[in-house]
């Protein structure tokens, strides 16, 4: 019986179960008992877990959890994603226990930590206080692949009549991970009380693993309204039922009027579909529709001619084929006001320094500050060769006077040039000595000289007409 105890601290294979369950099966042959051949007085031989906690699940509750081969193999425990924590606990404090996270051995104070993943084999091994009973328990966690479960709460198939009112009951929603994921139902609820037809209401909801549970429905059936009148004769009374043949009561009719839009607004006194004739004229033209079965009417229409007065006429139909209208109406849209243009604010310009003195050569007609920088036309002799040569000149007014020798008699003579250029002002003669001709001087006579500069001749004319005058 020694050899039953090889297999206590190893992982357990199909193949050492089959042994397992050989030695157990002749031990209870020749003792009349399990093991009661190598049970100790006093030890107890109790090794069942207290505590077996997967995440947040408690795997002692799961389906074939004790490892007992051949009717059990271990659980299996789905779980969306990953998630954190084992706990184990013997039921007695004496028993010994042994946990392998694929097929790895973990410390007891470290499992608290341990990411539980998708495809992880927990092997969970209690050998009791006498050592001799020993309790497996195993674990294949599984990604979730199971759908949540939608019950529906009332009536699958509800009828109620035009007009009255409709509170739907809802459903409830349960996934095998998730647990109660009611909240996340996604239900669409189209019923219109006030029209009749028959609805379909719908509820779906996914749990944290994407798994969609099977759709679930509820019809209901709103049902139009049926008159119930009574008929009475001279001959006998009776009482029977008809459709409605009253048609529509439009009142309340509005109107608000923009530039180029209405809006036209009414009530009717039962649900109805709706159509408005409008024009410049009461022959109308245009129509717009509407085949939504209301109380409460508006449309707006559109492409309107400013200032211009339209005939409108509205017209409506119940569900039973009634068809009512309204009288002849007006209204007149707006006139365009036209959008003030925004005054331009004047940007800001900089003060311009320069002359503002437009007679000056250097005026400036941009400046706004006068800096002093004026320049003024000075006339006067430019030559800086000639005897009365002015710096300030910026304009030549043919003044200039030369003093080049002395005459015949010892005398200088002085010639003033006002008609030619500068540059044919300089005359060389020998007159017994370098002479200048101006027309303030004494001449001697006509003297015609004929002197080439700058490429021509220039031709100058001494005429006689006083004594000449010597400078000793």
């Amino acid at each position: 019986m020694k050899n039953i105890h090889i297999l206590r601290n190893q992982v357990l294979t199909s193949n050492n179960f089959k042994k397992l369950s050989l030695l157990v099966l002749s031990a209870a042959v020749v003792t009349g008992g399990f093991f009661a051949s190598e049970a100790q007085a006093g030890l107890s031989p109790d090794a069942d877990l207290k505590t077996f906690t997967i995440c947040t699940t408690d795997a002692l509750g799961l389906t074939d959890v004790i490892f007992n081969p051949p009717t059990s193999f271990g659980a299996e425990l789905p779980i969306s994603g990953s998630c954190q924590g084992i706990a184990v606990e013997a039921n007695d404090s004496g028993a010994t226990v042994e946990v392998l996270i694929n097929t790895q051995i973990w410390a007891l104070t470290d499992l608290s930590t341990y990411t539980v993943e998708i495809d992880d084999v927990i092997v969970v091994t209690v050998t009791a206080e006498d050592t001799v009973a020993v309790q497996t328990y195993r674990v294949t966690v599984v990604a979730d692949t199971t759908s949540p479960v939608i019950t529906l709460l009332g009536d699958a198939t509800v009828t109620i009549t035009e007009g009255g009112s409709y509170a739907d009951a809802g459903a409830t929603a349960l996934d095998d991970v998730d647990g109660d994921i009611t909240a996340n139902i996604d239900t669409v609820n189209p019923v219109d009380v006030n029209t009749s037809a028959t609805y379909t209401v719908t509820y779906n909801v996914s749990d944290s693993s994407g798994n969609p549970a099977v759709e679930v429905t509820r019809t209901v059936i709103v049902e139009a309204v049926v008159v119930t009148t009574t008929t009475t004769t001279t001959d006998s009374p009776r009482s029977g039922s008809r459709r409605d043949t009253t048609a529509p009561v439009i009142s309340d009719v509005k109107v608000v009027a923009g530039v180029t839009t209405a809006v036209i607004s009414w009530e009717t006194d039962e649900s109805s579909i709706y159509w408005i004739l409008y024009g410049v004229s009461d022959s109308y033209g245009d129509e717009v529709k509407n085949s939504s079965y209301v109380k409460s009417h508006s449309v707006t229409l559109r492409n309107l001619l400013p200032e211009t007065t339209y005939h409108f006429q509205i017209k409506s139909k119940d569900k039973s084929g009634n068809e009512g209208s309204d009288t002849d109406r007006t209204f007149t849209t707006l006139k365009i006001t036209p959008t003030p243009t925004p005054t331009p604010t004047p940007t800001p310009t900089s003060d311009i320094e320069g002359c503002t003195d437009s007679g000056a050569v250097n005026y400036n007609p941009d400046a706004t500050i006068n800096d002093g920088s004026c320049e003024y036309e000075v006339e006067g002799c430019m030559d800086s060769d000639a005897l009365n040569y002015n710096s300030d000149a910026t304009v030549d007014d043919g003044s200039c006077e030369y003093s080049t020798g002395e005459g015949e008699n010892g005398g200088t003579i002085t010639v003033k040039d006002t008609s030619q250029p500068q540059t044919q002002r300089t005359l060389l003669a020998s007159i017994g000595g370098i002479i200048t001709l101006g027309t303030d001087s004494f001449a001697i006579g006509l003297i015609v000289i004929i002197v080439l500069l700058g490429g021509g001749y220039g031709i100058y004319e001494l005429i006689r007409r006083k004594k000449i005058k010597t400078s000793k």
